[in-house]
This record gives C-alpha cells, structure tokens and sequence, in this order.
C-alpha cells in the first residue's frame, strides 16, 4: 500500500469507527427509551449504511479481508467502548480480556496483510 494510500486508509477507518459508534449509541439508546425505537433505528440506519459505504471505500485501497478484519473488528472494539462509556456501563476483566484479544488478532491481521497489484487484481476480475 502506498504512503498516500496508507494515510487515505487511516482517514476512512477512523471516519468508520466514529460513525459506528455513534450509530451504535444511538440505537441502543434507541432500545432504552420508550418510545424513541422506530427514530433511532432510522437514524442508525442511515449512519450505517454511511459506514458501509466507507468500507466500500477502503476495499479499494487495502487487501479485502484486512480491511474486512480493521473496519469490522476494530468497528467492535470503539463500539464496546462507546457504548460503556456512554451508558457508564463498567466491563468486566473477562470482557476487557476479550477486547486485548480481538486487539491483538488485529495487530496480527495487519502485520500478515497480503500486497496486492493492481495489475493482478484486475486479472482475477
């Protein structure tokens, strides 16, 4: 991945990870107050549909299940932290062991990502 590519990538990610836990947070909220389940599944939804688009982007400028593996996994990560935060919920040491975990299968994801020609890519499509 070049430089440019690389930095471009970082961008959309966390523009992702924002997203989804704002989205996140709002649909749970959503799912606590009376009332309020039809708005806030509408406008999760929408930020979703937001964040899959930035997915989308991201496919073009790293290997498909790396960045499948960042976005979803990592997407995970900043939700479960946004949502304890938002609704001061305290995890548990099982829960943060479970985080560090899914951390560090991402790290190894990344560090095995498979570089990808252009011109090779074309050919398989």
């Amino acid at each position: 991945m070049k430089t440019e590519s690389k930095f471009t990538a970082i961008g959309i990610l966390f523009a992702y990870y924002v997203a989804n836990a704002i989205g996140q947070s709002i649909i749970a909220a959503g799912g606590r107050l009376d009332g309020w389940e039809l708005p806030a599944l509408l406008v999760g939804s929408v930020i979703g549909i937001f964040g899959t688009w930035l997915i989308m982007q991201l496919y073009k400028r790293m290997d498909v299940n790396t960045a499948t593996a960042v976005s979803l996994g990592g997407g995970f990560l900043v939700a479960q932290v946004a949502l304890a935060l938002v609704f001061a919920e305290h995890l548990t040491v099982w829960q943060y062991l479970a985080l560090g975990l899914i951390a560090v299968g991402l790290f190894i994801m990344v560090k095995g990502e498979r570089k990808v020609d252009k011109t090779e890519e074309e050919k398989i499509l």
